[in-house]
């Protein structure tokens, strides 16, 4: 049975604030398969929700790339394909560099 795990979350915010004290911090979600995607949410349906409030609590920012997994092609369901990984790859960069 799967559940969330509130240690997960906690370690994920001390690397945060650890990687913090060397440079800028960005999370990004990265694209997975629709299918993959149904799974994640039915497992944790306020999965942004709380990456989020993480995010706003350690003043960095998120970016959730699943709204446009259709715009990819996948190797699995979370591997993309050396093309889409690269246009990803591009998306971010552009991304980091419009938040700064």
């Amino acid at each position: 049975i799967y559940h969330f795990s509130e240690l997960r979350l906690s370690y994920l915010e001390k690397t945060i604030m650890y990687l913090q004290e060397y440079g800028s911090v960005y999370l990004v979600r990265l694209p997975v398969h629709p299918k993959m995607l149904d799974i994640e949410n039915s497992l944790m349906p306020n999965f942004n929700k709380k990456i989020n409030q993480l995010a706003k609590s350690r003043k960095i920012p998120y970016l959730d790339m699943t709204d446009n997994n259709e715009q990819y092609e996948f190797i699995d369901g979370n591997h993309l394909y050396k093309t889409s990984g690269a246009e990803v790859s591009k998306k971010i960069a552009e991304w980091i560099i419009m938040m700064k």
